[in-house]
């Protein structure tokens, strides 16, 4: 008895000791930095006793605070950081802070996604509510570095965000990021803009002098009124968020973007002398990591506008021509509300051109004034299209031989995916024929050879009777074993995560190895095929598992984005060395890798000795 209860005591103390070391009390750090407050939320980091939380958390504090604009510091650092797998929140900070650096520096990469993704199942399981909202903010932002929202995926994210706001910090980005999507989402009426931008006025007072969060509510307001048309509302709002945003570098895009408009609006209005110097001043602001970005919204929506606005049209279909190819470069969509405006302003150039014409002709000889401008007008407009037509040609050009490579490269790839799928599926139909053929013709002639056999014992030979029928029925199940395994068709019927769903099941009964089934995403069934790929896939990683992991806990994480699949397998055992894995290994790694390259995805493997290995999939869809 006194065993038992020292015993429990050693249990309960370890236990309270590792979470303590797993749950720091971090509350305060949390709140500023959703405050965007990263200075003194790095000052009250000093004290912490483990230096490795201490350098995890000042790495984020860096890494937000940069927000992109000092590449090379921030990239020593997060090399710097140290793995902590035995450790579920200094892991979770790390991978919170590798999101935090794609983000900013490799925005076009899913490593952001794939980061931040890892991070909120760690913080899901560390039930930390402040930790979890900074997570979920680190989503909403990946998902607002989209300029036009085609689908609603953020809304998972906002949802929950909205079901754990608690304060008034968090009404302001749950303001925020509302009428951020609103104004952005091809799926929601420019009314609910109206609504959501009326709120954050009446939030402004809400929020301290000093704050640097006025700059968001300032320049968002200041959309506001520019898409009303009140320019002095507007103005007074974009230079309102411009001194807010001082020159603190995660502030960077506000002072960009509030340049660009207020030209915009100036320009508008015929200032432009400061319609040109506030395009100056947003050239300054370009985002460090992401220059050809910037580069094209300042071509696109600042130059090109302005050029058109002051008559200089052969200047404005230059930028506009250069900012198509820097557009071409970089895939980048346009903004929603900007091609409504664009869409508006080319409406009504020529009716413009006119009235600018007819004003010009009131203080010159009507006669002689008319027929020169009408020369002139022809002319100009003759040379435009000639020129116009002469660069489309070549851009079309340009177009038609970059399809014809993508056609060329498309139709390979759908021959070699048709290969593999005609492999799979004879393969298949092969092992179903064969069990079929066992079941019904070995089967039913070792029925009936049993069944004659029985006459054995009205002969009085006992001894040959129960020989032979041992031996019978010893054949007789090892057929039927064979036979039943036509079921494995059975992924046809049920769908992969079904299949996945009952293998787990099947192998956790053994009480060896517990395996869960994490997915989202999975809705909808896949193509057959490549659903018979994934499961062979899984089915070879969990096989490998049980043989040489001797792990007793494992994790099936399937997650199905619009663009992509991810899959990851991960295990608590012994772990391996990468470098020492062969084509002759028995681990048939190098066939999977080989399934997944036809499917134009890509594998990675991550394992250390003893602490378990994990494999990330990801497959395009």
């Amino acid at each position: 008895m006194k065993q038992l209860t020292l015993f429990c005591f050693i249990i309960f103390s370890q236990f309270c000791f590792s979470s303590n070391i797993d749950k720091p009390d971090l509350k305060d750090f949390f709140i500023l930095l959703e405050k965007l407050e990263y200075k003194k939320a790095d000052s009250i980091i000093t004290k912490l006793s483990d230096s490795n939380l201490h350098f995890s958390l000042k790495t984020m504090c860096q890494v937000l605070y940069h927000s992109g604009q000092n590449r090379v510091i921030d990239s020593i650092k997060v090399s710097e950081l140290k793995s902590s797998e035995d450790n579920t929140y200094i892991s979770a900070i790390n991978d919170l802070t590798l999101g935090y650096y794609y983000l900013y520096n490799d925005p076009e990469s899913q490593n952001s996604f794939n980061s931040f993704f890892r991070a909120k199942q760690k913080i899901d399981a560390l039930s930390d509510i402040h930790f979890k909202k900074i997570c979920l903010l680190a989503l909403l932002q990946l998902y607002s570095k989209e300029i036009v929202q085609s689908n609603e995926q953020y809304k998972i994210y906002l949802d929950e965000f909205i079901e754990l706001s608690n304060s008034n910090i968090d009404e302001f980005w749950k303001l925020y990021y509302s009428n951020y999507f609103y104004s952005t989402s091809i799926f929601t009426p420019i009314e609910a803009f109206y609504k959501s931008s009326k709120q954050l006025i009446n939030y402004l007072d809400s929020i301290k002098t000093n704050s640097p969060i006025k700059s968001y509510l300032y320049k968002d307001i200041g959309l506001y009124f520019k898409t009303l048309k009140d320019s002095e509302k507007a103005i007074f709002h974009y230079l309102k968020a411009i001194e807010h945003a001082q020159n603190l570098p995660f502030l960077q895009y506000v002072r960009f973007n509030s340049y660009l408009d207020l030209a915009e609006i100036e320009s508008k209005n015929k200032n432009y002398t400061k319609a040109k110097n506030y395009l100056n001043q947003a050239s300054k602001h370009y985002n460090k990591s992401d220059k050809l970005k910037s580069k094209f919204i300042h071509e696109r929506y600042g130059i090109a506008d302005f050029y058109k606005n002051i008559g200089k049209y052969d200047s404005a279909y230059y930028h506009l021509e250069n900012s198509t190819i820097i557009e071409a470069k970089i895939g980048y969509k346009k903004n929603t509300l900007r091609i409504s405006e664009l869409e508006v302003e080319l409406g009504t150039a020529e009716k413009e051109k006119e009235n600018l014409i007819l004003s010009e002709q009131k203080t010159k000889n009507r006669n002689i004034a008319f027929a020169l401008a009408g020369l002139v007008l022809f002319s100009s407009i003759t040379f435009l299209l000639i020129q116009k037509n002469t660069k489309r040609k070549q851009l079309l050009a340009e177009q038609e031989k970059e399809l014809e490579t993508q056609k060329l490269t498309t139709v390979l790839k759908e021959q070699e995916l048709t290969s593999i799928d005609a492999m799979i599926k004879g393969q298949e139909k092969e092992r179903q024929r064969i069990a079929n053929d066992l079941h019904d013709d070995l089967g039913g002639l070792m029925t009936t050879v049993k069944w004659h056999f029985n006459s054995l014992k009205e002969n009085k030979s006992p001894e040959l009777y129960n020989t032979t029928t041992k031996l019978i029925d010893e054949a007789y199940n090892k057929i039927r074993s064979i036979a039943h395994s036509k079921n494995s068709g059975v992924l046809a019927k049920k769908g992969l995560l079904k299949a996945i769903n009952d293998m787990a099941k099947t192998i956790s009964e053994s009480n060896k190895l517990n395996i869960e089934v994490i997915d989202h995403g999975l809705d909808n069934r896949l193509e057959n095929s490549l659903e018979l790929t994934i499961f062979r896939v899984i089915q070879e990683l969990i096989t490998n598992i049980i043989k040489h992991a001797k792990a007793t806990e494992a994790t099936i994480h399937i997650t199905n984005h619009d663009d992509s699949l991810n899959i990851m397998v991960e295990d608590n055992g012994k772990g391996f060395n990468i470098k020492t894995i062969t084509k002759s290994s028995g681990m048939g790694i190098h066939s999977i890798e080989k399934r997944i390259e036809n499917l134009g995805g890509t594998v990675t493997i991550e394992s250390k000795i003893n602490k378990g290995t994990t494999i990330i999939i990801d497959i395009p869809s």
